[in-house]
């Protein structure tokens, strides 16, 4: 298993992690954040290509479990499989992917330009336990002068 970050995530939480980092692997379970998940991934992006022929790969998690959980995630990464989930059995909520690449019914197809909104940033700061807009941001928008992320939304604390 190779992945952005975790690769067997099955106890406690991955939040606020993004991958940049091209990903090249023929493991069974690959993802630009984790691999195999039962846990909760939250407020994750993902901008790396994947290079793969695994079985389940994808731009967020290559395999979600029953009890996983992946919301408030984005991926603009180039894709071999799914965009978000390529496996899912758990629960996909509130994920966005750049449009022209492999459909993914786990997720919300965006233009570039949609996804560099403050719109966009205001439907990713919902607290998925509230249904209402986080108490602190944890998504903004990406600095305009010196862009971190191409102008796609950063955590606030990229840009401390």
């Amino acid at each position: 298993m190779l992945d952005g970050i975790v690769g067997y995530s099955i106890l406690g939480n991955v939040t606020e992690c993004f991958n940049m980092g091209e990903i090249q692997s023929t493991y069974a379970y690959t993802g630009g954040i984790t691999g195999y998940s039962s846990s909760k991934i939250i407020n994750c992006y993902n901008i790396s290509d994947m290079k793969t022929n695994c079985k389940y790969g994808a731009g967020i998690c290559g395999y979600n479990t029953e009890s996983g959980l992946v919301i408030n995630c984005y991926n603009i990464g180039a894709y071999a499989s799914k965009a978000i989930v390529r496996t899912n059995a758990g629960t996909v909520t509130n994920c966005y992917y750049l449009v022209g690449g492999i459909s993914d019914g786990n997720a919300i197809e965006k233009t570039e330009e949609e996804m560099k909104t403050a719109e966009f940033i205001v439907s990713l700061n919902i607290n998925p336990d509230t249904g209402a807009a986080y108490e602190t941001s944890v998504w903004i928008q990406d600095n305009e002068e010196i862009p971190i992320n191409r102008g796609y939304p950063i955590f606030i604390w990229q840009s401390e």
